[in-house]
């Protein structure tokens, strides 16, 4: 189980992702003022660019269902999205894409009905 640590409204927008034990995993930093409502994602709780893992964006700015862009560190000039994330809030449930493509990495969906049982398949190809 993890946990996220912040505040919701503050003038950087840091929030920071813990496991179970309490322990610093990651610190996500929402960029203020961009066009597609970028995130940062840093390695535990720094925010030096060195220490930068990958960057999300959202695909366009309307959207009916969640489309992201994600962006590894080491691909500073985001021609094309390293993964592509598509979910909905309503159906509770999520495809991870490598880039572009429409080969499936990894899927998240909810097996029961209103309820917070869900399955992540990891695609055997992925490996």
């Amino acid at each position: 189980m993890f946990k996220i640590k912040g505040k919701i409204f503050s003038i950087h927008d840091l929030r920071l992702l813990t496991d179970a034990a309490g322990n610093p995993v990651c610190t996500l930093r929402h960029k203020i003022m961009t066009v597609h409502d970028r995130w940062q994602v840093f390695k535990g709780e720094s925010t030096e660019e060195k220490d930068l893992i990958f960057t999300v964006k959202r695909s366009s700015m309307i959207q009916l269902k969640t489309k992201l862009h994600v962006f590894l560190a080491t691909n500073p000039k985001e021609n094309v999205c390293d993964f592509r994330v598509e979910g909905s809030w309503l159906e509770r449930s999520c495809i991870i894409y490598s880039g572009e493509s429409n080969t499936i990495l990894a899927q998240v969906f909810n097996t029961l009905f209103l309820r917070f049982i869900y399955t992540y398949t990891l695609l055997s190809h992925t490996i």
